[in-house]
């Protein structure tokens, strides 16, 4: 049975890129090339710099990303940018969609290509092989196929995002990886036998939208979580009020609390969380439930199946296991910034940013997942680019000043 990545069913962004030759310095080098280096390409481009953007556009929602609706509504999925009426309320009244209604992702890779378009925004389809630091100065060795170049820059932002940043529990690392897969990287066939087993791990949104989908193909799904029951809150309806507050101006007091507390209350805030609305899809009474698994042990039998092991003594005996446990971002597995790690300082896997958002090594600034200890939770949000661009754009811009 497959279950590797392909792309969701949606159609690939017609982005115009950028081809070479191309340049050999730069003031800035994004690399990345979803919301939050669209974002950040769309200010240096009205800011007149000489730039470079790299990646394939918005990669990761045509890959791993399931298409459902988006859980932001239209007023909070839109990419920041300097020009007027590029937000993506002004887009769905351009071609007459309605805003009141959730936001489809073909609608949103729609509005997305719109916005790389109709700003002349022309990414490179290269990929960052590596990056190392001198003379006040960063060489980016550029790869795509067989084909190579370095680049000089003045100032790089890191906005890859996450892929590569899978949260894997250790136990599961011991055992073949065509047992299991990670949600980013599903593709549950379309019918699967009535005999055949699939467990999800996870208590959020992915988890759910996953073994939601399994029990559409026709197979046997169990969704096993941690806790005694799933949490379901949504930002942009009523209750939940202290979640809310919270998550609306953590960016004004995320940075000054101490490492331990930072830690705790990011926790609290991007603790899994499913949609109300999850509860009303016609599947979710044939969901089984199993509370309080805390998985220990996994071992593969001898006909094939996976044995899952809780704390509690409780085993299930499945065909395939789906880890809906989401990201855990750790600088140390960004392999091309690998010669100036040592340099880099963090805490709890994210780089240590100042209020610009540049590390430690001058001039290499982090955007979009990575500021999360800057920025706080709105930064792993489309909405949030207008925060992360704003304070990349004045770091790069004073850096250019002393520079002239």
């Amino acid at each position: 049975m497959t279950f590797n990545c392909s792309k969701r069913g949606l159609d690939s962004l017609e982005v115009q890129t950028k081809k070479l030759p191309i340049e050999n310095s730069y003031d800035l080098v994004i690399v990345g090339a979803g919301p939050s280096g669209a974002s950040l390409a769309a200010h240096a481009e009205h800011a007149g710099l000489n730039y470079l953007w790299l990646g394939e556009p918005f990669s990761f929602w045509l890959y791993h990303i399931l298409p459902n609706d988006l859980r932001s509504p239209a007023a909070a999925s839109g990419i920041n940018t300097p020009i007027n009426d590029m937000d993506f309320i002004s887009f769905a009244q351009c071609i007459g969609v309605p805003i009141d209604q959730p936001v489809s992702m073909p609608l949103a890779l729609a509005y997305f290509n719109y916005f790389v378009t109709k700003q002349n925004l022309t990414p490179l389809p290269f990929t960052a092989e590596k990056v190392d630091y001198q003379d006040n100065s960063y060489n980016v060795q550029l790869r795509m196929a067989d084909q190579y170049q370095t680049v000089k820059c003045r100032n790089l932002v890191w906005c890859a995002g996450l892929k590569g940043m899978e949260n894997i529990p250790k136990i599961l690392r011991q055992i073949p990886s065509k047992n299991f897969t990670h949600s980013s990287d599903t593709n549950i066939p379309n019918t699967l036998s009535k005999d055949y087993k699939i467990a999800v791990i996870g208590a959020g949104q992915s988890a759910a939208e996953h073994a939601i989908l399994a029990i559409d193909s026709g197979a046997q799904v169990k969704l096993l979580i941690r806790d005694s029951n799933l949490i379901f809150r949504n930002l942009h309806s009523p209750g939940n009020h202290l979640y809310k507050w919270c998550s609306k101006n953590a960016d004004s007091f995320v940075y000054r609390l101490p490492s331990f507390i930072q830690k705790r209350f990011l926790s609290y805030l991007l603790k899994g969380t499913t949609e109300p609305k999850m509860k009303l899809i016609n599947q979710w009474d044939k969901l089984k439930i199993i509370p309080k698994f805390d998985l220990i042990q996994a071992n593969v039998l001898s006909d094939g199946k996976l044995e899952l092991k809780a704390r509690s003594g409780q085993c299930e005996y499945v065909d395939h296991l789906i880890l809906g446990t989401g990201y855990k971002y750790e600088i140390n597995k960004i392999k091309p910034l690998s010669d100036l790690q040592h340099q880099i300082k963090s805490s709890d896997g994210f780089p240590l940013l100042d209020e610009n958002c540049m590390s430690s090594v001058p001039r290499l600034f982090f955007g979009g997942y990575a500021a999360m200890k800057r920025i706080g939770p709105k930064c792993q949000f489309i909405a949030g680019s207008a925060l992360t661009s704003k304070a990349l754009m004045y770091g790069i811009s004073q850096r250019l000043k002393h520079d002239n």
